[in-house]
């Protein structure tokens, strides 16, 4: 791969594009760039800096939105810790045959 390609994948890991999307926009054929990965480690770490840089980028933009916006906090609160936040409907019971009776006039 060289240097302007490289340029351009890494860039698109830092915005959010997926590998395979981002191989294409580089001009980069993904399993070659997956091999190429594994055979050097350092290559691989670039994409996962550059994926991480991009997220540590978005959790902050949504930082400075949850100052203005409620919604924006929520938001970022349910995708941070999903067991804790994410509210989780109300498992739905049967009617038990009394209350069916009792319904129909029985």
């Amino acid at each position: 791969m060289d240097e302007a390609a490289q340029r351009q994948w890494l860039g698109c890991a830092r915005r959010g594009v997926s590998f395979d999307s981002a191989c294409v926009y580089a001009g980069l054929e993904p399993r070659a760039v997956r091999a190429e990965m594994r055979r050097d480690p350092a290559l691989a770490q670039a994409w996962a800096k550059a994926v991480a840089d991009g997220e540590v980028v978005l959790v902050a933009q949504m930082h400075e939105l949850a100052k203005e916006d409620h919604r924006a906090a929520a938001w970022l609160l349910e995708r941070i810790n999903p067991k804790r936040y994410v509210k989780r409907a109300e498992p739905q019971r049967g009617l038990s045959r009394k209350e069916v009776k009792r319904l129909w006039g029985g």
